[in-house]
C-alpha cells in the first residue's frame, strides 16, 4: 500500500510539472509563437495523428501539446486523481482534458460551459447515451470523444478444440451455460475467464454488468443506496464463485486492472476475457502476440436466464478547463477532434468506438462485422448511476467488494458494510 501511494505521489508530481512547465518559464513563444493548448488524455497513435494534422492546419496560430496518461502506467482512478489535483490548483495551463463518462458530476465545477457553442442540431449527431454523460444540471459541460461498451473476447482456436460452435457465442449465452463450458477446460492449463478484479472502477463495472435486470434501480434508485438486496448479492456471489468455487479465474486477477488482465490473457492463453472495444489494439505491449491476437473474437457478455445481453457504457468525454486562458483555441481543437473525420481515425487507427451515429452509416464501416456487433450491444447498454458523489460511492464499493473477492469477508458483510459507509456520508479513507 505504501509503495503504491508513493508511486502515485511521484507520478502526480511528474505530470503536474509537465502540465505546469510553461508557467514556470516565460518563453518567447508565449508572446510571438502559436497559442499552446495542453491536452491531457491517453495519447494513442490515433490521437497523435489527429494532433499532427491539427497542428499542421493551424500552424503558426495554435499548437496542441499532448500530455500522455497511458493505461499501462495509470489506472482510471489514478487519472482521476491527477486531474482533480491539477484542477484544484486553478492552473491556467491545463486547457482540455479527457474524463471518464461517469465523472461529469464531479468535474463539472471545473468545466467551461459549452452550451452557447453547440446547438441542438449539432448535438443530435451524437449517440444519446454519450450526450447524457456530458450534461450536468442542464448544462453542457463536455463533448463525447468516443464511447465504449463492456464485452467479452474469446479465443476461437481454443473454443474449436473442445468442439464448441462459436456461432452459439455470437448469439447469446447465459451465465449457466457459460459455467458449463468452463467445465470442459477444467483439465487444461488455460485460465477460463479473466476480468479486472482489483479494487477500482473497472471491477465495479463487472459488478454492474452481472446485476440482474432492474436490480440497479433497487440499489441506486433512491437517495440512499441499498446494496442489501438479492440482485446485488447474486452479482457479487457470481464474481466470488468464478474465482473460488469454480476456479475459472485465477487469484492473480485480484490485483489486475484492465491492462494487466489483457497481458495475462495473452501470456497464459486465457479462453475468455472481459474487456472494452479496441482492447487489443494500438499497444506496443501486445505486438509480440500477433499470432494469438488473430484468434480472438468478440461477443456480448453472459447474462442471466430470461434476460438479454447487457453491459455498462464506457467511454471518454472532453472538457475545457474554466481556468484556461486559451478557451477560444481549445474550442477549435475540441470541434476538430470530435469531428467525423477524427472519429474515423480514432476507430480505424486505435479501435475507439465512434460517438457520432453517422459514422456507422459510412460505406467503409457499413460492412465492418465488429462495428455492427458494437452497434447492437449499444442498444442494450446501461449507464452506471449519475450521482454527484458516484466516484466516492464507487471507491467504497470497490474497497468492500474487493474484500469479498479476496474471501476476507462474506458477500453479505461486504454489501452491508458498503451500504452503511456510503450512506453515512463520512469521509472515506482506504
Amino acid at each position: 500500500m505504501k509503495t503504491s501511494v508513493l508511486t502515485l505521489t511521484i507520478s502526480l508530481f511528474i505530470i503536474i510539472v509537465l502540465i505546469f512547465k510553461d508557467s514556470l518559464i516565460l518563453s518567447a513563444n508565449e508572446e510571438n509563437g502559436p497559442v499552446e493548448i495542453h491536452f491531457v488524455d491517453r495519447i494513442s497513435s490515433a490521437h497523435e495523428k489527429i494532433i499532427e494534422a491539427f497542428n499542421k492546419e493551424y500552424q503558426g496560430r495554435i499548437k496542441v501539446v499532448p500530455i500522455n496518461l497511458p493505461f499501462s502506467k495509470f489506472s482510471t482512478n489514478e487519472r482521476k486523481e491527477i486531474l482533480a489535483r491539477s484542477l484544484r490548483s486553478k492552473n491556467e495551463h491545463l486547457d482540455i482534458f479527457a474524463v471518464d463518462l461517469i465523472w461529469a458530476p464531479r468535474f463539472a465545477k471545473w468545466a467551461f460551459p459549452l452550451d452557447t457553442y453547440f446547438d441542438d442540431d449539432y448535438l443530435t449527431e451524437f449517440w444519446e447515451h454519450t450526450l447524457e454523460s456530458c450534461i450536468y444540471e442542464e448544462r453542457l459541460v463536455a463533448l463525447p470523444l468516443y464511447t465504449d461498451i463492456g464485452l467479452m473476447f474469446y479465443r476461437k482456436d481454443l473454443i474449436d478444440k473442445i468442439g464448441f460452435a462459436d456461432s452459439l457465442l455470437q448469439k447469446s449465452i447465459t451465465w449457466t451455460d457459460f459455467i458449463k463450458i468452463g467445465e470442459r477446460f477444467k483439465n487444461t492449463s488455460h485460465p477460463f475467464f479473466l476480468f479486472a478484479g482489483d479494487s477500482f472502477e473497472g471491477m465495479i463495472c463487472s459488478f454492474h454488468e452481472s446485476l440482474p435486470l432492474n436490480s440497479g434501480i433497487e440499489v441506486f434508485g433512491s437517495e440512499k443506496i441499498n446494496l442489501n438486496n438479492n440482485g446485488a448479492r447474486k452479482s457479487l456471489q457470481l464474481m466470488v464463485d468464478l474465482i473460488h468455487k469454480y476456479k475459472y479465474a485465477p487469484k492473480e486477477i485480484l490485483g489486475f486492472n484492465e491492462n494487466k488482465s489483457r497481458l495475462y490473457a495473452l501470456k497464459h492463453d486465457a479462453v475468455f476475457i472481459r474487456g472494452w472495444p479496441g482492447f487489443f489494439k494500438d499497444e506496443p505491449e501486445t505486438a509480440k502476440y500477433r499470432d494469438k491476437l488473430k484468434n480472438f473474437r468478440v461477443t456480448g457478455l453472459p447474462h442471466w436466464e430470461g434476460e438479454q445481453k447487457n453491459a455498462v457504457y464506457g467511454g471518454w468525454n472532453l472538457m475545457i478547463s474554466k481556468f484556461s486562458k486559451n478557451k477560444k483555441e481549445a474550442l477549435q481543437f475540441l470541434k476538430y477532434i470530435v469531428s467525423k473525420k477524427s472519429q474515423n481515425i480514432l476507430y480505424s487507427e486505435s479501435g475507439f468506438f465512434p460517438a457520432l451515429k453517422s459514422a456507422y452509416a459510412q460505406s467503409e464501416f457499413s460492412k465492418d462485422r465488429i462495428l455492427k456487433l458494437y452497434f447492437e450491444l449499444l442498444k442494450n447498454g446501461k449507464h452506471r448511476p449519475f450521482r454527484e458523489n458516484y466516484t466516492q460511492v464507487s471507491d467504497i464499493m470497490a474497497h468492500y467488494l474487493h474484500k469479498a473477492l479476496q474471501k476476507e469477508i462474506s458477500v453479505d458483510q461486504a454489501l452491508s458494510l458498503a451500504t452503511d459507509k456510503i450512506n453515512s456520508r463520512q469521509v472515506f479513507i482506504k
